[in-house]
Formats: structure tokens, C-alpha cells, sequence
């Protein structure tokens, strides 16, 4: 199996992978269609990743793993640190210290390091016990058990009538949770390349072996019970959305089922910072993700082009603070230090529509060796300002002007070890 490390943005060349999975790339990267995320682009005799991070692995089990592209270093392993606790915050992956120990000690890729995640927790569940439910069997049989179907009975042919069509309860552990988490513990078993994780996938299948396998994803995951008897099911349940049921990129919708956890870098860092500043928020105000309350414009009574900013900080109906979160590398004494034009365009819509032309807005980017400190301020006129901060990811702190820190946020924005755990 060929494994592949790389970071956004990088190129794959044919050299560098089978022949097999090189030409896959190529057909998805040439089937993309209007309007879908683009993860690919051809370059000759290359393919550029865009801006997803995670794991593709290909139908001849080449696994290409994609980091983000923010450290000045080459240190796949604090790149790969710095994603898990990410995607730990967002998706409510709840790492245990054991497990955080443990990995720490070991070599190996993000797909390796989530699949060991995930089947500790399925082998805790397994420890506690396997839950039970009554099913509903309905069967033909030479004896009456439980309820006579009487329509059904009444319908019997004569050389038959000697059969009873009968229905009764039986307690079985064929339930939708164990259902999606032995779908899960399939997918897992056929993409670890790890003899460890492969051992305990195949242990973890033999004791659901007796259990049906979800074919009805989306059914079962809405009767996932939250009763107090399945509390120990609750921590495996964002594990196995992560496998069976997160959105990924449009060419994986198709026949092919392996293990692609893909997520556009964007979207993720917004997350990230919207579940920190929320957390932090002085109890007075508000946090509203992306507003839909204003538009540019109005035409024949409709509005058009609506206006979304990343985050807006609200008390009660006054908007205090419009926020933008940019996953882009900005270089402090460079010309325009790499901000782009359209995102000011942008904010000053923000700002006379959410603001009435009179605040400040700030506009988030990763911090790095080149960006370590906010810029001086943007004032499109002497009542609207744009502050340019950088976010440190490894310290989880906005480095926003000080004046502003209290009077939105309760301390510094810190994400504590317990925030991380919730």
C-alpha cells in the first residue's frame, strides 16, 4: 500500500503514486461539475490539491493524507496534531487521556490515529455491554407463540392452514445503534493497513457478528436513543457520523465506499472559532454564524444578494461586532500584506448594513512567523474601522485590540482543557 503525505495546495505528481490512482484522480478532478467543490485541479503532468484537508483513500489502497498548510516547518506531526484538535472541537470527538497517550508515542497518519480512536471507544461500549431491544419477529411457524396475525392467517392456502402465522417480541441486540456501528467497524476494517487496528476490528466484528449491518443510514441514525441506559453509547455516536455519515466532496458520492474524510479548511477554521468565541462570550451578548438578516440590495419588494458575514456579536437586536474568518497565510511587509480587495468590498456591505456605517469589524486570519501581531487599523471613513488579527491556533488565542477583549469576552480567548473535553 502506497501512503502519501502532503499539505494543501501541494501537488501530486504521477511519479509519486501508482499509475492506478493517479489516472482515478484524473477522471474525478476532469468530472467535476458546475458549482461543485472543486478538490482537485490538473496541472500537465500533476494534480493540485485545493483546500481540504483529511484522508482519500483510492480504490487500489493508495491513501493520500492532506494536512494544512500553516506552520513554517516541515512537521507533518504538529500539522497532524493541529487538525485533531480541531476536528476534536467541531465534532465533538472526545479524546480520552489514555488514548492521547498512547498516540502520542506512535508513528502514524491521521487515518490510522481516527480509526484507533474509534474502535477504543467501540471496545469500551463492548466492555460495558451491548445493549438490547425487543424486536418485532413475524414468522410462519408449527406452533402458536406470542400473537396470531388473523388476517394473515385467514389467508392461508388449505394444504398450509396446519402453519401459524404468528408475530411476538424477542430481546435481541438488533438495534440501530449497533447497526451503524458495525457498518462503521466494516468500513474501518478494510482501510487500516495497521496489524494492531486490524486485530481489534476483526475481534470487535466477530462480537457483532449476529447483528445485522445498517443498510438505512440516515433511519437509523434518528432513532439513536438518548436514554439514560445508552449513555455509554454516546461517545462513539460523532465517531461513527464521522465514518458513515460526514459530507465529503462530490466525486466520493459514488460507487466507491472506501475511507474519505475530507474537510474544506475554510469552513473548518470558522467552525473552530465559532465554537471558541461562543464559549468565551460575555452573557449579554449573542453569537449569530452566519446572519442572514440584511441583503445588498432590494428589488420589486424582494431582496437580493444576501449579505452573510462569518459571525456577528449581537445585543439584542444591535449587531456590536461583525466577524470574518479567512483561512489564508498573510505576510506583514509585503505590499497590501496579501489581503484581498473583494474581502474589503465585502466587509464595507457588512458594515453599512449590519452596522449602520459605525463600528469596527474584524477580519481573522491564521497567525504565522509572518503574521504575528494585528495590523494597523482599516478605516474606510472615520466612523467604520477593519482590524486585520491573527488567531494563534496552538494557544487558542485572539490577538485582537485590548480594548475590545472585555468588552465582549469573558478572559482572554483561551479553548482550556476541559472546554476541549466537552
Amino acid at each position: 500500500m502506497t501512503t502519501l503525505c502532503l499539505r494543501e495546495y501541494a501537488h501530486i505528481r504521477r511519479t509519486a503514486i501508482p499509475s492506478s490512482a493517479f489516472t482515478w484522480l484524473e477522471t474525478l478532478a476532469s468530472q467535476r461539475k458546475k458549482g461543485e467543490a472543486e478538490f482537485l485541479r490538473h496541472y500537465g503532468q500533476s494534480l493540485q490539491v485545493r483546500n481540504f484537508v483529511g484522508v482519500l483513500e483510492t480504490p487500489c489502497g493508495t491513501v493520500i493524507e492532506i494536512l494544512p498548510k500553516i506552520a513554517d516547518t516541515d512537521n507533518p506531526e504538529a500539522d497532524r496534531a493541529l487538525l485533531l484538535k480541531m476536528l476534536n472541537v467541531v465534532y465533538k470527538l472526545k479524546p480520552r487521556e489514555s488514548t492521547e497517550a498512547s498516540l502520542a508515542t506512535r508513528q502514524g497518519s491521521l487515518l490510522e490515529i481516527l480509526i484507533t480512536r474509534f474502535l477504543q471507544e467501540v471496545s469500551r461500549i463492548v466492555h460495558c455491554g451491548i445493549r438490547s431491544d425487543y424486536v418485532r419477529i413475524k414468522e410462519e411457524a408449527a406452533f402458536i407463540k406470542g400473537r396470531l396475525r388473523i388476517a394473515q392467517q385467514i389467508r392461508q392456502p388449505i394444504s398450509r392452514q396446519h402453519y401459524f402465522q404468528i408475530e411476538y417480541d424477542k430481546f435481541l441486540p438488533d438495534r440501530a445503534e449497533n447497526r451503524l456501528i458495525k457498518a462503521a467497524l466494516r468500513v474501518v476494517s478494510k482501510s487500516s493497513q495497521q496489524m494492531e487496528n486490524q486485530r481489534l476490528a476483526r475481534e470487535l466484528l466477530f462480537v457483532f457478528d449476529a447483528i445485522p449491518c445498517a443498510t438505512q443510514i440516515n433511519r437509523d441514525f434518528s432513532r439513536w436513543s438518548a436514554q439514560r441506559d445508552m449513555v455509554h453509547y454516546r461517545p462513539v455516536k460523532p465517531w461513527v457520523e464521522l465514518i458513515l455519515m460526514r459530507e465529503t466532496p462530490w466525486f466520493l458520492q459514488g460507487k466507491w465506499q472506501g475511507i474519505s474524510l475530507l474537510f474544506p479548511m475554510e469552513k473548518l477554521f470558522e467552525s473552530y472559532l465559532e465554537i471558541l468565541l461562543r464559549r468565551q462570550l460575555l452573557p449579554t451578548y449573542e453569537l449569530i454564524p452566519q446572519s442572514t438578516l440584511h441583503s445588498l440590495v432590494q428589488h420589486n419588494d424582494k431582496a437580493l444578494f444576501q449579505l452573510k458575514p462569518d459571525m456577528c456579536i449581537r445585543q439584542g437586536r444591535d449587531t456590536k461586532l461583525v466577524l470574518d474568518a479567512k483561512w489564508k497565510r498573510l505576510e506583514n511587509g509585503t505590499d497590501k500584506y496579501g489581503l484581498s480587495q473583494a474581502d474589503f468590498y465585502q466587509l464595507f456591505a457588512y458594515g453599512q448594513k449590519y452596522l449602520s456605517g459605525v463600528g469596527e469589524m474584524l477580519l481573522i486570519y491564521p497567525k504565522t512567523s509572518q503574521f504575528e501581531t494585528m495590523l494597523a487599523p482599516f478605516h474606510f471613513d472615520d466612523k467604520l474601522t477593519v482590524w486585520a488579527v491573527p488567531f494563534c491556533l496552538e494557544r487558542d488565542e485572539l490577538l485582537c485590540p485590548d480594548d475590545m477583549l472585555p468588552r465582549f469576552f469573558l478572559s482572554t480567548l483561551t479553548l482550556t482543557k476541559d472546554d476541549n473535553r466537552e
